[in-house]
């Protein structure tokens, strides 16, 4: 049962990562649009208003992504008390990026095992 336990949140955690990495790429690729979109209008050399509810939109978007990529990382959170919880061991799937100390450890923690 643990091995089974332990194939499936490895699974579940690859499946994080990845949908992660695409909310990232997808706030970069709006971002990116939302940017040229004023620019094509100066350089079309069209009214402002020309184009004002895309714009609007691309902004709407790229907020609503920012929910997306928080509410990602609260699940990350959330998946990692579960781990706990089933007394499974720390997974390091992360693709090599490091984690803030505070992530890793509670405060008390970290200050402990940095003044020792």
């Amino acid at each position: 049962m643990r091995s089974v336990r332990l194939e499936v949140m490895k699974d579940v955690v690859r499946d994080l990562h990845d949908a992660e990495l695409a909310c990232d790429h997808a706030i970069a690729a709006i971002a990116t649009f939302t940017a040229r979109l004023p620019k094509a209008r100066v350089r079309a050399k069209v009214a402002a208003m020309v184009g004002q509810g895309a714009i609007d939109n691309a902004l709407a978007a790229s907020s609503l992504m920012g929910q997306v990529r928080a509410r990602l990382v609260e699940s990350h959170n959330q998946l990692n008390d579960v781990r706990a919880q089933l007394g499974l061991a720390t997974v390091a799937a992360g693709g090599g990026y490091e984690k803030p100390l505070e992530l890793v450890m509670p405060t008390s923690a970290a200050n402990e095992d940095i003044a020792a």
